[in-house]
Order: C-alpha cells, then structure tokens, then sequence
C-alpha cells in the first residue's frame, strides 16, 4: 500500500535554507587549485571553500559512480543500500533517500543528472519532484544549465532541494575552448585527430596484451613525458570547465538574492586514475622495501585464457539458450541498433 501526504510548501530562511549538492563526477581533489593544485583550475570553488568549510580528508564509499552516487544519496554504504555492481545497479525503494527525506519536509526537490547510470530506470530519481538526465549518454554542462537556471528561478520563492550530477571531467573530455588555450601544453605529433581520438590511441598502447616492459614495468610508465603531460593537461582543462559551470551556478544563486539562505555542498563521486593503476602500488613496495616489485601481463595475450575464453562459447551453443542474461542489459553508451534486438 501506498500513503501520500501533503506538506505545505516553505520559504527559505537562513535557519532553514535551500540545499544544492553538487557533484563533479571523476574530480581529482589533487587536481583542484582549491587543495593546492599549482595550475589555477578551481577558482569558483575557491571562492565556495572561502565562506564555508573545506573538507581536507574526505572519502568515497566505492571507485566507480553507482555505488558510489547511491552512498551520497542514501548514507549508507553500498552492501547496506544494495548497489554493488552491474549486476545489482537499482537502488531499491526500501532506501530512503536523502530527496525523499526532504520532500517529506515540505522542500521542492529537482535533480539534473548528466551521468546516464544516474538514472530514472534505476530508480535514482526517487523523491524527486523533477528529474531530468538522458539514460544513454553523458551529458556535458553546456547542455543544461539553462534548465538549471531556468528551475531556479521557478522555485526562488519556495524552499528547494537541487541535486545537479555533472560530468565535465569524465571522458569523453570536452573542454571548453578558453580552458584548452590557457591549460593544455601541445600536442605530441603521435597523438592525431580530436581529443577523444588521442585518448583511444593512448588507451591503444598501453592497455593492449603485451603492456609490459621487460623490467617488468607497465608500458605506459615509460612513454615519453610530454604525451603523459598532454593527456593531463587535457584533464586539467575539464576540471576548469566544470569549475565554471559551478560559478554560474553560484552567480545564478546571487542573482535572484538566496545565496544567504542556501548551502551548497561540492564533492565528487570518484576519481580518474588518468591511466596511474598501479603505479602507486609500486612506489607503496619500494617503500616497504620491496626491490623486486613487477608487473604481470594482461591475460589477453594468453593461450590459457584464450581457450578458457573458447570454452565458454562452446558451453552456451551447447545449452540452448537464445543468449544469455548479461546480453539483455545493454551498455550506457552503446547506440548499436542491434542491442536488445532478440
């Protein structure tokens, strides 16, 4: 059974003020200018941190967004809210979150996720009055924060609750062209095409079998510096974007006069290892004293795994089914026709 009350709607006031949680999806805090960064990246939540709190030791509940994201709206962690993997992605009605907890408290609540796994058919949007995020592909800012502002301006007289999911330094990168002149160093002439075709070539190289090097290092430890700087410095850029999109947020809560009588939260879900998996693993060994410390290559390049892999196929042509369960869940991003299609 279910029981709808209604509360009546409120006014912001400084002792009960509007709420805005932002989260900046794969944002290194090593990246912000705002924690040290040298590189003047995150000068709008500088500005935030100035008249709030800063919080220096801060950590997320998983290393990728479903987990993750479901911890930040339910605070819980992922084996008591149930989002977990692929597998168990749907965050149940059971938790109550933290939209719900608020639109019980008479607050409008509205949510503009750019993340296509933050999503309504995941049942992210519970207790929330609006909610907008397209389910198949991620979304840069530039996109939406017309109808951010657009809603703020809707609700400035009524007590809100705004979740905004934002994905500017999540690949695809797409920074903006002041941030890509002011931030990013040259281009290396191995990298061709646009930035998404430098960052496949690069994947190409160092995730392909045989990735590492004799000394049992990975491979893309020792690619020349400035592709590394490249692909940084591109990163760097989209840290940049999003930090301007969360200054027209705030000039926007300026403008129609509720900065006094709204707090604004700014974290991320996880970060972006920028192709750094397990090179920290590494510095931690010699650290400890290990002086042999190596790298394993991928399975990829495996006769064993290959077979394995061969085995498999055989199994399912052998049992008769029409495919199998993990084929009807079709990628976030994937735009193939023929997904879906059995």
């Amino acid at each position: 059974l279910e029981r709808s009350r209604q509360v009546p709607a409120q006014t912001a006031t400084e002792d009960a003020p509007n709420i805005v949680l932002i989260v900046q999806d794969t944002m290194r805090a090593d990246r912000s200018s705002t924690y040290g960064y040298g590189r003047t990246t995150t000068p709008h939540l500088s500005r935030l941190a100035d008249r709030g709190v800063l919080y220096e030791h801060a950590r997320s509940t998983a290393s990728w967004t479903w987990p993750a994201t479901a911890s930040l709206l339910t605070g819980l962690q992922p084996e008591a809210h149930g989002v977990t993997d692929d597998d168990a992605c749907y965050l149940t009605a059971s938790n109550r979150t933290l939209a719900e907890a608020l639109q019980e408290r008479g607050l409008v609540t509205g949510a503009f996720t750019c993340n296509p796994l933050v999503s309504e058919q995941k049942n992210f949007d519970q207790g929330f009055n609006t909610f907008k995020n397209d389910p198949q592909r991620f979304v840069k800012t530039d996109r939406i924060i017309g109808d951010v502002r657009s809603w703020l301006q809707l609700h400035r007289s009524q007590r809100f609750f705004l979740y905004l999911h934002l994905v500017d330094p999540h690949m695809p990168l797409e920074p903006l062209g002041e941030h890509m002149k002011r931030l990013v160093v040259p281009k290396p002439e191995l990298f061709k095409g646009t930035v998404q075709d430098t960052f496949r070539q690069f994947q190409k190289l160092t995730l392909a079998p045989g990735g590492v090097n004799e000394d049992g290092t990975p491979r893309f430890a020792k690619l020349p510096p400035r592709q590394l700087d490249y692909i940084s410095s591109v990163y760097d850029a989209a840290v940049a974007t999003g930090d301007h999109y969360l200054g027209l947020v705030l000039d926007e809560l300026e403008l129609l006069g509720l900065s006094d009588r709204t707090v604004i939260a700014f974290t991320s879900d996880h970060i972006e290892t920028l192709f750094e998996i397990g090179m920290e693993y590494k510095e931690d060994a010699e650290a400890a004293g290990i002086s042999n410390f190596k790298y394993t290559e991928g399975l990829n390049g495996s006769s064993t795994f290959i077979q394995a892999q061969a085995d498999i196929v055989a199994a399912h042509l052998e049992n008769g089914e029409l495919c199998s369960p993990q084929y009807k869940m079709k990628c976030v991003t994937c735009e193939k026709p023929q997904c879906r299609q059995i």
